[in-house]
């Protein structure tokens, strides 16, 4: 690539809650040529995962939709007008909840949908205008058991403990160092943070059956077995 032709723009990675600082070359085309973290970010500091850094295959991606598709008879798929496809979604619930009720009709929102500002917005108040409560996310689809296991652990919904802060941390079967899913802790630019909370003294306690890359740095590693 020519570098002349370049423009380089700030954004942020929507693939997960980290939402990490990312600087973008662009070409005269519009297409992205390079992702790179953002050092200038004062949270993430130039950390961007693997993840992250191909987001661009996945933008310009021959998979991507881009359009509305309608499933036809035969299984195909034809492209539609996004105001036809609208129009039979609205038909077709407006058949649904008369004679089922309003909490016949479920959302769902995945990660991205979140940084998403325009579809943050609007998840409520469809909802509300159709009066169903039925609201479901990845963590009440997927992960329900996390929030059990905290309540019954007696954990406290005040707020969360700061890792930088912590004199001691126990990771019990979480794996950030590769998964980035310790909520609240550990979600952006975890190897560096915990790092540097070790050497400032921080004792780190990690349980997990397997000894897992996390593990690598605990100062406490304990192995449940099978």
């Amino acid at each position: 690539q020519d570098s002349a032709h370049l423009r380089e723009e700030r954004s942020f990675c929507r693939i997960c809650s980290g939402c990490c600082g990312v600087k973008l070359l662009i070409d005269e085309n519009d297409h992205i040529v390079d992702i790179r973290g953002d050092h200038d970010n004062p949270m993430t500091r130039g950390y961007a995962c693997y993840k992250g850094l191909q987001a661009g295959e996945a933008h310009h991606g021959p998979a991507r939709l881009r359009h509305a598709l309608k499933r036809m008879p035969d299984g195909s798929f034809e492209r539609i007008p996004s105001e036809q496809a609208l129009d039979e979604i609205a038909e077709r619930m407006g058949g649904i909840i008369p004679g089922n009720g309003a909490d016949a009709v479920a959302h769902f929102a995945g990660n991205g949908s979140v940084t998403s500002t325009t579809n943050f917005a609007m998840q409520p108040n469809f909802l509300a205008a159709i009066g169903t409560r039925q609201r479901f996310v990845t963590m009440t689809i997927d992960l329900s058991a996390k929030y059990v296991s905290f309540e019954r652990l007696g954990g406290w919904a005040g707020g969360m403990q700061s890792f930088e802060e912590s004199d001691v941390a126990m990771l019990f079967g979480t794996n950030p160092a590769i998964s980035h899913c310790t909520i609240g802790a550990l979600c952006v630019d975890p190897l560096k943070r915990i790092k540097d909370a070790r050497a400032r003294g921080l004792k780190l306690v990690v349980i997990d059956p397997r000894r897992s890359e996390t593990a690598h740095f605990a100062d406490v590693f304990l192995q449940p077995l099978p």
